[in-house]
């Protein structure tokens, strides 16, 4: 009896059909990562002894009331025939759904002594929240709305999600802008915080102090402003999915009417 894990995307609009096939390897390949050894052309398949495979859809194991499934290992050729097969053993696969993807946080943020940015009137702001992926690349993934001529600016709920992020640990960037109608925005000031700082920052009741990338020659620092963001509100909650409805015993029906009768039709129709 051995045990993997494997990560898989469930969507449920999509068949998405899985293969498991089963080898005995040799001995000195026991405890290491197939797809390591497959990098380094060490181990190979086709020399090792085949036990047997099985074949099913994703759907089949999540939608069992407790998402697993026992399917009997089949030689490779008998696996696609619909005929009594030989039975090589057993495959058990139990699915579980992350609860992390499920895990929704609800921020209210505001601000103090932002900078005038308008000629003749306070600011205008707003924020943007952005992920920070591979190379340093920042991908928006929230606003909020425009708070109009106010330099200490409260901001409704914004909701992020752990699919969105990442994870709680993965920085974020939070620039805020003075909005304006032609579409260029002035950069107010920027932090970059996670959401476990954003979480302890609620706790503690401190705020966070915006800064602005400045270069002076070749020179490039942050300038540390007098705005601060506080996070006047933090709330983590677990949304429940498709998944779970199903776990359930969630049922959809579906009707359809067709009209043989012709009445629906002008009488100038052949």
């Amino acid at each position: 009896m051995w045990f993997t894990k494997l990560i898989i995307n469930y969507q449920f609009e999509v068949v998405q059909t899985l293969v498991f096939r089963v080898y005995d390897v040799d001995t000195q390949f026991h405890n290491v990562d197939v797809k390591v050894c497959s990098n380094v052309a060490m181990l190979k398949l086709d020399e090792q002894q085949f036990l047997g495979e099985a074949t099913c859809s994703l759907s089949e194991i999540v939608s069992k009331s407790n998402r697993s499934l026992t399917l009997d290992l089949v030689h490779r050729e008998e696996s696609i025939k619909s005929t009594r097969s030989q039975n090589l053993g057993e495959l058990t696969v139990h699915a579980e759904e992350l609860s992390s993807s499920k895990i929704a946080m609800e921020i209210i943020f505001r601000c103090s002594d932002l900078e005038y940015k308008d000629l003749f009137s306070r600011s205008d702001p707003f924020l943007v929240i952005s992920k920070i992926v591979e190379g340093g690349i920042s991908i928006p993934i929230c606003k909020t709305e425009v708070v109009k001529n106010d330099l200490k600016p409260k901001w409704k709920s914004v909701f992020l999600n752990i699919q969105q992020v990442g994870s709680k640990d993965n920085p974020l960037t939070i620039e805020c802008f003075n909005f304006n109608s032609n579409g260029k925005h002035d950069l107010i000031g920027k932090i970059q915080k996670s959401l476990a700082d954003l979480e302890k920052l609620h706790s503690s009741g401190q705020g966070e102090n915006f800064f602005l990338p400045t270069a002076v020659g070749n020179n490039h620092h942050n300038k540390v402003l007098k705005s601060q963001l506080f996070v006047e509100y933090f709330s983590e909650t677990v949304e429940h999915t498709f998944l779970d409805y199903l776990a359930g015993g969630c049922e959809l029906n579906f009707m359809v009417a067709i009209d043989f009768t012709g009445t629906h039709v002008r009488n100038s129709s052949p």
